[in-house]
């Protein structure tokens, strides 16, 4: 009876040995055996739990990322939005001017020419201020440029008419 459970165990062993892959998933019992005595299934989950904190350790990189690109894109929108209430400003400032205008052009005898003039830039200022106020489709660089020749528009404007109303 020794002899029987002897026997039986060595043809397992053997039947375990010559199993052709140590996953249990695909060598059954028998591989499941092999890959047990042999240590290969130790090495698989070895070689799993670095794949794991590989991943772990991606996954935290892009998190990290995330955070840095939120934190930036909100940098960016205060930054517009600080930009998109100088341009009303600005624009508050051109309505200014056409009143001063209209108003001195009543008070005073202002060169229709010059009045006319005067408008007509005005007038493109003012355009060119709306199209701006209407285009969220500006990046950060674009409306910080857009504002700043706005900006250069009114003051010349802003110059020529002084002039003409001191003449």
């Amino acid at each position: 009876m020794a002899w029987a459970k002897a026997f039986s165990v060595i043809v397992l062993l053997g039947i375990a040995a010559c199993s052709q892959s140590t996953d249990p998933h695909e060598g059954g019992l028998f591989g499941g055996i092999s890959g047990l005595s042999s240590g290969a299934y130790d090495q698989r989950i070895q070689q799993r739990q670095a794949e794991l904190a590989n991943a772990q350790a991606q996954q935290a990189e892009l998190q990290a990322t995330t955070g840095r690109i939120t934190a930036e894109q909100e940098q960016i929108r205060t930054s517009l939005q600080g930009m998109e209430r100088q341009v009303a400003d600005l624009n508050d400032q051109v309505d200014t001017l056409q009143r001063q205008l209209a108003d001195e052009q009543q008070a005073r005898s202002i060169d229709v020419k010059t009045r006319k003039q005067l408008e007509a830039e005005l007038k493109g200022l003012d355009r060119s201020i709306s199209l701006t106020r209407n285009n969220p489709g500006l990046s950060e660089q674009q409306m910080r440029e857009t504002l700043e020749a706005l900006r250069r528009r009114y003051e010349t404007l802003r110059t020529a008419m002084i002039k003409a109303l001191n003449q």
